[in-house]
């Protein structure tokens, strides 16, 4: 996975690392997420010039937007998580909350 995270030559390298950060911290494995998610190269980039994919719903776009800008942009991150907080009523609401109130505490 770490290696696929770098290589420039897949064209969906971000979104599918993206995509699995997601799917675990949304399991609870946050520790995994974010191992994953500090390997992820040229994050922010992607979150600026991305449309949603069909890899992903387009509902999960902010919170993968949100993902991205984590470690380069903890602002613009808190505000599309709460972008995606303000679409969703109950499913993955608590995961998506407890990743919003993490970027506040660091």
């Amino acid at each position: 996975m770490r290696r696929s995270t770098r290589d420039p030559n897949q064209e969906l390298r971000i979104d599918i690392a993206l995509a699995l950060v997601l799917a675990l911290d949304r399991a609870g494995k946050s520790t995994q997420a974010d191992a994953i998610l500090g390997d992820v190269v040229a994050a922010a980039d992607w979150a600026d010039n991305t449309d949603p994919s069909a890899l992903h719903l387009s509902s999960d776009h902010f919170a993968l937007v949100a993902l991205a800008l984590e470690r380069t942009d903890r602002e613009r991150a808190e505000a599309f998580w709460q972008r995606f907080l303000d679409q969703h009523d109950g499913h993955w609401r608590e995961a998506a909350e407890r990743r919003r109130q993490r970027l506040g505490q660091r």
